[in-house]
């Protein structure tokens, strides 16, 4: 029995990514990194030279590049999201390595099956959004800095952004997600 649940929740996980990449992430996002949306193009680094150093005690800053839906599902004291991710400035940055930091107004757009654009989702200092209403699905998503926009090209199946937007990509991501 456990094997066939752990075999269901794999198969779940993994249909929750099939979100395809945008042009823009596919080229790695910056300046020509990552050029043909390879893995050996683009480095992995910790930008920010930063990390999350708390462990598991709450907080709006905890591990950023974490599958955040998938970890507060988990915790029946944590916020119950229906999206939740990080914003890196390049395509490779390892787990709990502080994201793009959100402070100069980079946000998240979401648009809605019903076609209404939800208020932007601002990004923290360590470059974590997240969601707790409702979003009638399919959604779509890009992320959105000084009139510039990083979008998905499809609808993700799940609002666990960082679940497909690992530092090697899962799922068809390419990595994780970038800011403009």
């Amino acid at each position: 029995m456990r094997r066939i649940l752990g075999s269901s929740l794999l198969l779940f996980f993994a249909a929750a990514c099939g979100g395809a990449p945008s042009e823009a992430d596919a080229d790695g996002g910056k300046g020509g990194q990552g050029g043909s949306g390879s893995d050996t193009v683009t480095p992995v680094v910790c930008t920010s030279q930063a990390y999350w150093m708390g462990g598991d005690k709450g907080s709006e800053l905890m591990h950023p590049g974490g599958a955040c839906l998938t970890c507060h599902a988990s915790n029946r004291d944590a916020p119950k999201l229906s999206l939740g991710g990080t914003v890196y400035p390049t395509s490779h940055e390892p787990d709990d390595c502080n994201g793009q930091s959100g402070s100069s107004g980079i946000t998240v757009v979401v648009t809605d099956a019903t076609g209404k654009q939800l208020a932007p989702i601002p990004v923290n200092e360590v470059g974590n959004f997240r969601f707790e209403g409702r979003i009638a699905g399919p959604f779509h998503v890009k992320v959105v800095f000084n009139g510039k926009e990083n979008a998905m090209s499809a609808s993700p199946a799940s609002g666990d952004c960082n679940s497909c937007h690992t530092q090697s990509g899962a799922n068809n991501a390419p990595g994780r997600i970038l800011a403009p």
